[in-house]
């Protein structure tokens, strides 16, 4: 009995570590997604790594970010997607538009997230009674 005792405490315990873990790699894979979104939108490519030495290189850039690279005199801005052995490839006129999205992206995900703490506030008790009619202060 103190046996299964420990193991119920112990999985209850876990439970909403497992869950947080779940959630979090959910918002990344949503962020990532997004991220490419982006990109497509503002006019880079994906290049597919086909060859070995294309594949190790995809795993030499940063993860989750965009760099610069120069190629026969050229500066090219690339975003490494490991998952699917590719990367997303673009000019510079296209990374200033990536730029501007990202931004507005950015501020339409702030907006949502004051909007949803607006209305779990809205939905807490106590705010009416002590203060009054503030229309009328």
């Amino acid at each position: 009995m103190k046996i299964i005792s420990a193991f119920l405490v112990a999985l209850v315990s876990l439970a909403p570590i497992a869950g947080s873990t779940g959630c979090a790699t959910s918002k990344n894979k949503e962020a990532a997604q997004q991220k490419e979104n982006i990109l497509q939108a503002a006019g880079f490519k994906v290049i597919p790594a086909t060859t070995p030495e294309q594949q190790q290189l995809v795993k030499t850039l940063p993860n989750d970010r965009v760099s610069a690279v120069r190629r026969k005199g050229q500066v090219y801005f690339v975003f490494p997607v490991r998952s699917r052995d590719a990367l997303y490839v673009g000019n510079n006129s296209q990374y200033l538009a990536y730029q501007q999205a990202a931004k507005m992206s950015k501020e339409d995900t702030l907006v949502k997230e004051e909007i949803e703490s607006i209305n779990r506030s809205m939905s807490s008790p106590g705010w009416e009674t002590p203060w009054g009619d503030w229309d009328t202060q």
